[in-house]
C-alpha cells in the first residue's frame, strides 16, 4: 500500500470514529430533547390533585399527589436548580428545547460535513487503486 493511501485510510478511519461519536451525541441530545417534551407535556396538563409518577433515579418511581403547581423546580444547567411557577417552567422548557435542537442541528451539520469527507477519500483511495492497477498492467507489457 502506498504512502498515499495508508494516509487515506488512516484519515477514512479517524473520520468514521469521529462520526459515530457525533452520532451518539445526537442519539443523547434527542433523548434530552424527548424528556424536555414530556415534562412540559405534564406540565401543562397536570392540575391541583392529580395523581402523578416521580421520578426518584435508578428508574424507581413513586405515586404522589400534586398539592398545589405554583412551584416547578427545573435544572438550569451546571448543577443549578431553580424555583418557576407553572407558565414560567413550561417556558423554560421550551427555551431548552430550543437550545438543545440547535445544538443537535449543527451536530448533524458537522456529521453531514464529514460524511462527504468519507466519500471524497473513498473516491480518492478508489482512484489510486484503479492507477495502481493500470500500472501493473503496463508493467507487465
Amino acid at each position: 500500500m502506498s504512502a498515499e493511501a495508508q494516509q487515506l485510510s488512516a484519515q477514512y478511519e479517524e473520520l468514521t470514529e469521529e462520526v459515530q461519536e457525533l452520532q451518539q451525541e445526537v442519539a443523547k441530545l434527542e433523548a434530552r430533547i424527548q424528556g424536555c417534551k414530556n415534562a412540559k407535556e405534564t406540565l401543562e396538563n397536570v392540575e391541583d390533585g392529580d395523581d402523578i409518577l416521580v421520578p426518584l433515579g435508578g428508574e424507581a418511581k413513586i405515586r404522589a399527589t400534586v398539592e398545589t403547581i405554583d412551584e416547578v423546580l427545573v435544572d438550569v444547567g451546571a448543577d443549578v436548580t431553580v424555583e418557576l411557577g407553572q407558565e414560567d417552567a413550561v417556558e423554560s422548557l421550551d427555551d431548552k428545547i430550543d437550545e438543545l435542537e440547535t445544538s443537535k442541528r449543527t451536530i448533524e451539520a458537522e456529521v453531514e460535513d464529514k460524511q462527504e469527507q468519507i466519500e471524497e477519500l473513498a473516491q480518492r483511495a478508489q482512484q489510486i487503486q484503479m492507477q495502481q492497477q493500470q500500472q501493473r498492467g503496463h508493467d507487465h507489457e
